[in-house]
Parts: C-alpha cells; structure tokens; sequence
C-alpha cells in the first residue's frame, strides 16, 4: 500500500496525506488491507475508509487519465501493429494487464500498481472456481452463466494469442508464451471484470480503465457514489488534461467504510463476475426460463394427441418481428412480479375467443386480455418458478440448517460458503414469486 500511495505522489502529482499543505487540503480516505461483510463476517478483501467525518458532495479523489490502464494504454505498450485500431477494450487491457505484471514485473511503471493487485484466489469469481465448488451451485442459473463466460474467455484467448496467427505466433517477443498463459490471461480478466471502471465524461466518449487506488473502493448495492472523469483543472483554467474523480454521495463517520455503486446488479451477476454475493440486495433477481413452442400443424402431425392451435404460426411471427426467441429467460425479483415473462406468456396464451378476429399485433400484452387468458399465464408462471425451484437438489430449508450449524459451515471453503448462501437467497426469491 505504502508503495501505491508514493507512486501515485510521485507519478501522478496525487496528494494522499493526511495533513494539509499549500493549495492541498488533507486526503479523507485511508487504505484498509482487510475489510469485512457486516451482515456475514467473511472477508472483502481492501477497502477504502474515511480518515475523518465526510460530508455529501465531498471530493474524495482525484487520479489523472495518465496513471490509468486503458485500450490506448495497451497499445502504446505492445504496439498498434498487434494491437490494432477497434480492437475490444477488454482483450487489449488484458494484454496489458500480463505485460506489466508477468513480462515486465519490477521493470514496469506500473509496479507499484501490479503490487496490490490481487490473485484470482482472493476474487474467486465463479467462472474459476474449481467443479467440486461449481456442484454447490447446481440448480442455479449461475451455473450456466459461468460455463458460458468460460468457454468465451478460451475462445478469445485462442483467437487473439493462440495458434499460427496468434500474437503469441507473430510477435514472440512481446508475447513471450511462457508469460502469454491461459493462466494468466484468466488472471487479468478476473482483475478486468472486478475493478475495471467504464468512465462515462471523457473526451472521446466512454472508455474502459483501470484506475488505480480508486479500484480498492467496495460495492453497495445503497450507493449512489460512481467514479467517472472530468477535465482536469479548477472553474476558470482548464490545462487540457483528463482525470478520474469521485464524490461522496452521502455522510460518512470516521473510520466507516466508504462504498460506491458498481450498478444495479443481481446477485448471479456480482458472484459470477465479483466473487461475492449480497445479502441485502434490492437489484437481486433469478432467471427462470420459459420455453413455449407453438402448436403448430407440423408440431401436432409429429406429436400425437396435442391440439393444433389456430394463432401458433402468427405468434412464431410475431415473436420473430419483436425479436423474442420462444425460450427466453426472464428475471423474477422479489420486491415485484415478472412484468416482462407476464406479458411473453400473455401472447403466448391467446387464443381465437380472446383475438375475435383482431391480429396479435393489435392488443397491449401489459395489461389483462380476458380472465380466462390471465387464469392461464398465472398457472404457467406458477409451473415454470415450480420447475425452476425443482432443479436445486436441495431444499431451502437443508440451507438454512448448513447455515445454522456454524461449525459445520465454516468446514466448507469460501467459495462452497458463498454458493450455499446464494441457492438459498434464489430459493427464497423464488418462493416469493409464488
């Protein structure tokens, strides 16, 4: 940490004292090393506190364009002729994020950085979780999600890196293989998709960084603070240049904990992509899906004893001209209904008696089309939330009961911890859908 605070003085012209000087008043915040959940005690890794009392609208701090990690970064340092112009500003970070850290190591202007970023073990977002962990899971949508985010994140390492035409093929001395890993490149998406910031005010419009110091700052879900950038300078001279700023959005005692917002994500999001779950998370939503295919007279001919439904073929048409697919999921909430599945389910349920002759396209699926239809898209919500809670091979109450027995829980590793806590919550969201 002490090396972060001085690089960032003496790099960046950041002041991060806690006294005052000419023109600088004292930094507020201070670098915690360990910080804990308050609602289950596990551990969340550094954290950024308040040094003294913060008021609302404070300016809490202040890190130029210039120390960041961005895709022009990426290409500065490995070069446009790899690097070439609109390439992802993920892929490119990534290369940069190996170069400095595994190529460069203690030769990189950004040691200092390197230094506090942390291994994949104490993120675990689940796409590295190993199968044994992973089974915890089962039954859940993020299960899914994760081998997904997996098989893309090996694909886009063979494209770019990998094979004759890879970077690691073509420029072997700026992608040295043994450095150019799989291993490390899921390494540097870890750090990407749990710290990088999508700055939103810049010059050339929004861009993806990585902002050091301001990345040790920990989500809440209840925050309205979000990092974003300015020009650089007071009201009256601007010098040209951008920085990364942030103000608090509300007070802070000293020594509490200053968060800001990482968006409104759900709970599969955060442990997928995160490492951690909330338990107080108002964005929180489970998708179940829902998967409907039309009788159809080719459908009724292969299955024997299904009716031919008389809409199906306008419904598969007007599904494909609002580009719906017939199996869709949908996000269930607990503070509300699934507006969206309601209204898929609506169409899908109409019958001859409901349409009267009129064309699907006609009718406001937000609202109720007749009490019988109604009657049929509740029954169906019902058996799909039903189905979803079926594929958990164990009860909410078995999680509750692993849950209470204390010493038996903390027998179990972190990651399985966070996988049983969060079937639970999807459980629990689930029945309250019910």
């Amino acid at each position: 940490n002490s090396r972060l605070i001085a690089w960032l003085e003496s790099e960046g012209g950041v002041y991060l004292a806690e006294s005052s000087t000419w023109g600088e008043a004292p930094h507020p915040l201070a670098i915690s090393t360990e910080t804990v959940d308050e609602i289950t005690n596990e551990s969340s890794g550094r954290g950024l506190l308040a040094r003294r009392s913060i008021n609302d609208g404070d300016e809490l701090l202040k890190i130029p364009m210039d120390l960041c990690i961005t895709r022009k970064s990426a290409r500065k340092a490995l070069g446009k002729d790899a690097l070439q112009d609109g390439i992802n500003e993920y892929l490119a970070i990534a290369c940069q994020l190996i170069h400095e850290k595994y190529v460069l190591g203690d030769e990189s202007e950004w040691d200092a950085y390197m230094g506090v970023l942390p291994e994949v073990e104490e993120v675990n977002p689940t796409f590295t979780w190993k199968d044994e962990d992973l089974a915890f899971l089962d039954g859940s949508p993020v299960v899914a999600a994760t081998r997904s985010l997996q098989m893309k994140l090996r694909r886009e390492y063979d494209a770019l890196l990998g094979g004759q035409d890879g970077l690691i093929a073509k420029f072997p001395d700026r992608f040295p293989a043994e450095h150019f890993t799989y291993e490390n490149w899921v390494w540097a998406f870890t750090m990407l998709f749990s710290r990088a910031i999508r700055l939103r005010n810049l010059q050339v419009g929004e861009r993806l960084a990585m902002v050091p110091y301001a990345d040790l700052i920990n989500h809440s879900a209840f925050s309205g603070a979000f990092i974003d950038a300015r020009e650089s300078g007071d009201w009256l001279f601007k010098n040209g240049e951008e920085e990364v700023i942030l103000y608090a959005d509300r007070g802070y005692r000293q020594m509490e904990q200053v968060y800001i917002s990482y968006g409104q994500k759900s709970n599969a999001e955060l442990l997928l992509l995160y490492g951690f779950a909330l338990e107080r998370n108002p964005y929180n939503s489970v998708d179940v899906t829902v998967s409907i295919a039309p009788r159809t007279a080719a459908l009724a001919a292969a299955n024997e004893g299904i009716e031919v439904d008389p809409l199906a073929q306008e419904k598969v048409e007007f599904l494909a001209s609002v580009g719906r697919d017939q199996t869709v999921d949908f996000p269930c909430y607990a503070d509300r209904y699934p507006v969206e599945m309601l209204e898929f389910l609506r169409l899908m349920m109409m019958t001859p008696e409901d349409t009267r002759g009129k064309p699907l396209a006609d009718f406001d699926y937000s609202r109720t089309i007749s009490p019988a239809n109604e009657a049929a898209v509740l029954s169906s919500v019902v058996e799909a939330v039903k189905y979803q809670l079926n594929l958990y091979p164990q009860s909410e109450e078995d999680d509750a009961n692993i849950i209470k027995d204390k010493a038996l829980f903390r027998l179990l590793s972190y990651n399985q911890r966070m996988a049983v806590r969060h079937r639970r919550n999807e459980k629990r969201l689930l029945k309250r859908t019910l």
